[in-house]
């Protein structure tokens, strides 16, 4: 099984884009023009996942970029995580003519439990860009070991249309399964099935929906999500179907709620 990314869709700005803006925005009241320094850096995401198998690298490369390629710098990164399972620079290196650089985090994959989500809160100094993306999030995930259930097909009530696609099952923990890419490959669904048949996924948001990056670019208006609703989800061994209560959305708003079906043999 593959080593997983999944970024958030915010990706916060083309840096060319932050240079525009302060060079139109940045001005005192004099109107003298403000000039970047080497040492303001922001994240290019606001969030990333890494889910990785005992075969992939242990660590997780995140890139950092800067406002000015003048002179070498190193900007402090703080983090919040107390324990030793994970090795995180306090620094990020800027040599001199590079606007990016990458911080590494390593860790000890034997050290980690599979199917834990390890979320680590970076953040990089406030300065004149502070506005944008001075503070990320990275989850960190050793996964499961996982085997073949059935085949089946997922039904997508947004289009319309059904696909095919496996059903694989945890070895570790066999209430949790996962649905590959049922709408883009490497994109993966996992949930868990108690035993009075309830339904519940990983980590849900404020508004009690489960956040799930299809992999499907919409031509018109980019990357599709979906919410998935623990509560209104219905998981039926007999007739071997589970139906999904979803809210469909891109960056410009949402297409509205559907029923998902998943089948299997």
């Amino acid at each position: 099984m593959m080593k997983k990314y999944i970024f958030n869709n915010t990706i916060v700005w083309l840096f060319g884009s932050v240079l525009i803006a302060l060079a139109s925005c940045s001005q005192d009241n004099q109107g003298a023009m403000y000039i970047p320094e080497n040492n303001e850096a922001v994240f290019i995401v606001k969030s990333a996942e890494y889910l990785f198998t005992p075969t992939d690298p242990q660590e997780f490369a995140i890139t950092v970029k800067r406002s000015s390629s003048i002179g070498a710098a190193e900007v402090p990164v703080t983090n919040d995580i107390a324990s030793g399972e994970f090795t995180i620079p306090a620094t990020v290196s800027f040599t001199d003519g590079s606007l990016e650089s990458t911080l590494k985090i390593t860790f000890d994959q034997e050290k980690l439990e599979a199917g834990k989500r390890n979320v680590i809160h970076l953040s990089l100094p406030e300065s004149n860009i502070s506005t944008y993306q001075t503070d990320m999030v990275v989850t960190i995930t050793r996964d499961y070991s996982w085997e073949f259930y059935a085949h089946g097909s997922y039904y997508w009530g947004l289009f319309g249309a059904a696909g095919n696609t496996d059903i694989y099952r945890c070895v570790e923990a066999p209430e949790n399964y996962r649905i590959m890419g049922p709408m883009t490959e490497g994109y993966n669904l996992q949930f868990a099935v108690a035993e009075d048949g309830s339904v519940s996924f990983p980590e849900l948001n404020s508004y009690g929906g489960y956040e799930f990056t299809t992999g499907y670019n919409h031509p018109s208006y980019g990357m599709v999500y979906q919410e998935y609703y623990p509560e209104d989800a219905e998981f039926d061994v007999d007739s071997k179907k589970i139906t999904f209560y979803v809210y469909s959305y891109v960056g410009a708003g949402g297409f509205g709620y559907f029923n998902d079906v998943y089948t299997w043999e």
